[in-house]
């Protein structure tokens, strides 16, 4: 007998302290009333796990809640990154959490290192993703932004200041080249005569102003 699994595209947020919140697979955000029921075990009643246990009636209420909203379903779900892998290479602060998430999503994935890069030209049904917790070095992802173009996926995120960077998949081009990161960081506007100043970006931190590569308080 299939028990009912949270549906594709579908996931919930816990907040200690707080309620837990569904983010449907619209991309809707929809705050859940647990009632008596530890938001733990729901959550871990809606996601893949071993074993099966009778649940109380009140888990059974919500459980039921979510199957009558389309959120939560019985049949068997494939994983959406079953039959891909990923190449992760960059701040472990950013690649292992983005490990373990791709990996639940059936992806199977591999370290890499930047000479590796090369190498994984022309693998299909792979990507490459690489995260920095910093600003990019000059020419860092130049052998990364030919990827593409031979079939093999590419992602890349990284950090500058208090801001993130998270740019668009890059994959095997159709009528025109995906964008590369050179060729997006060339398009940014230069520095003017009333650009504010970017020395809080790089200057030693002080006690009123962020630190870099942290976000706010």
């Amino acid at each position: 007998m299939n028990r009912s699994r949270l549906a594709p595209g579908a996931g919930i947020v816990t907040v200690p302290g707080g309620l837990p919140v569904l983010r449907t697979a619209e991309g809707e955000f929809l705050r859940i009333d647990t009632g008596g029921t530890d938001p733990g075990e729901l959550v871990a009643r809606l996601t893949p796990g071993e074993g099966v246990h009778p649940d109380p009636a009140e888990l059974v209420r919500l459980v039921t809640a979510f199957e009558e909203a389309g959120h939560a379903v019985t049949e068997p779900r494939r994983p959406p990154l079953t039959g891909r892998t990923v190449h992760l290479l960059g701040d472990p602060l950013l690649t292992e959490p983005l490990s373990r998430f791709a990996a639940a999503e059936g992806a199977e994935v591999h370290p890499a290192t930047a000479d590796d890069v090369a190498g994984l030209a022309g693998r299909r049904d792979t990507a490459v993703v690489w995260c920095l917790d910093s600003p990019v070095p000059d020419g860092l992802w130049d052998t990364a932004d030919r990827l593409p173009a031979r079939h093999t996926a590419w992602l890349r995120c990284h950090r500058e200041g208090a801001h993130t960077w998270i740019e668009p998949l890059a994959s095997a081009p159709a009528t025109s080249p995906p964008p590369t990161y050179a060729g997006a960081d060339s398009r940014r506007p230069p520095p003017t005569a009333n650009s504010p100043p970017t020395g809080p970006a790089t200057a030693p931190p002080t006690p009123d102003r962020t630190p870099p590569n942290r976000p706010p308080p």
